[in-house]
């Protein structure tokens, strides 16, 4: 079972002015209720869920690969004026990796902007003598087909000028530059691959033996973990993300993944090989949790936070309690949940870990 200050006389000047003090404090407060608040990122504390390596397991062999990967390239063709990021440098989504020198394709936007200004001026004409019956209809027609012709040659032209940068799709690390500064380089051309390290997923092969035995429901509901061979002593905790609807004739397995979320202190990375473990199933254990825990506790059923680390976002848990209020099924080995002040948090909230300041 697991279970998670006599008083120096003041003298009365002093306390006269610990009161001016405190009125002028009990002032601003009153003014900063009234000014609007914004959201602040509320530190927690967080309790990870101990995953029980010491039970029986099935184990697979199997290889850490991104789990979101890119290769990038410009809609365009063009020279290469800037390349912006280097092999291994951190990216954030929508951060500009790649420039193209734009000069052509911004004379090209200018002179299309140039011919949709007459065409617009020379179709609400148009539509003036068109009323009063001074065009006929193939002319007003045709004013009307340059106006909208000037509408799309405009928009392509407005497109080709957006794609002469390449932006991050997703936050990742860059994997692999293929170019460099000043090269020309054509539409679609390969420039620059990413991928996301901070969540990985783990590629295995399942026996049809075990598959048919288990079932895929319980193989998605058996406690999971991943053991790198780079860190043996320190299992990361894993959700089975897919599993191939037909095996493999040759190997008599199905090809199946699991994810983990990378520990900031494990530098997993693609590439590596380790091993996928399913509980065997056993007697259930218990774990205690403490009262700031609960959102709320009701005959068997419990609710707690859980906390997303890819997100750092919060969301209901329900979960299992015996007669004595411990947990006993509903709690996934790895988990992450708050442990304290629960009823003053909300779902979709963002939070952050509290750390304990040096010297506190």
């Amino acid at each position: 079972m697991h279970v998670i200050g006599q008083q120096p006389l003041i003298s009365p000047l002093a306390k006269l002015a610990a009161i001016a003090l405190l009125s002028s404090v009990l002032v601003g407060c009153n003014q900063a209720n009234s000014e609007p608040t914004t959201d602040v990122i509320k530190s927690v504390k967080l309790f990870e869920v101990p995953v029980n390596t010491a039970q029986e397991s099935s184990e697979f062999p199997g290889k850490a690969e991104a789990a979101q990967r890119a290769q990038l390239s410009f809609q365009v063709p063009g020279e290469v004026q800037q390349m912006l990021v280097n092999v291994g440098q951190k990216v954030e989504k929508g951060q500009v990796l790649a420039v193209l020198d734009d000069k052509d394709y911004r004379l090209a936007f200018d002179a299309k902007f140039a011919e949709y200004e007459l065409a617009k001026s020379q179709f609400e004409r148009a539509q003036q003598l068109y009323a009063k019956k001074l065009i006929s209809t193939d002319q007003f027609d045709r004013n009307e087909t340059s106006y909208k012709t000037a509408i799309a040659n405009i928009e392509q032209a407005k497109t080709d000028l957006e794609n002469t940068l390449i932006t991050a799709p997703f936050d990742g690390v860059v994997s692999l530059r293929l170019v460099n500064q000043h090269q020309f380089v054509g539409a679609n051309q390969a420039i620059l691959n990413i991928q996301n390290v901070d969540s990985l997923d783990i590629a295995f092969n399942l026996p049809v033996t075990f598959v048919e035995k288990m079932g895929l429901e319980a193989i998605q509901a058996t406690p999971a973990w991943v053991v790198m061979d780079n860190f043996p002593n320190m299992p990361i905790h894993a959700e089975l993300k897919e599993v191939s609807t037909q095996p493999d004739l040759d190997t008599n397995t199905y090809s199946a993944k699991v994810t983990i979320h990378r520990p900031d202190d494990l530098n997993v990375l693609s590439g590596m090989a380790g091993k996928v473990h399913f509980a065997q199933a056993e007697s259930a254990s218990t774990l205690i949790l403490p009262e700031g825990a609960w959102i709320e506790k009701r005959d068997s059923i419990g609710t707690v936070w859980q906390f997303n680390p890819a997100t750092s976002v919060i969301d209901a848990l329900e979960v299992n309690l015996d007669e004595n209020g411990s947990v006993t099924d509903g709690l996934p080995q790895g988990a992450v949940i708050v442990i304290a002040g629960a009823k003053d948090l909300y779902s979709g909230q963002q939070v952050r870990a509290w750390t304990r300041e040096g010297g506190i």
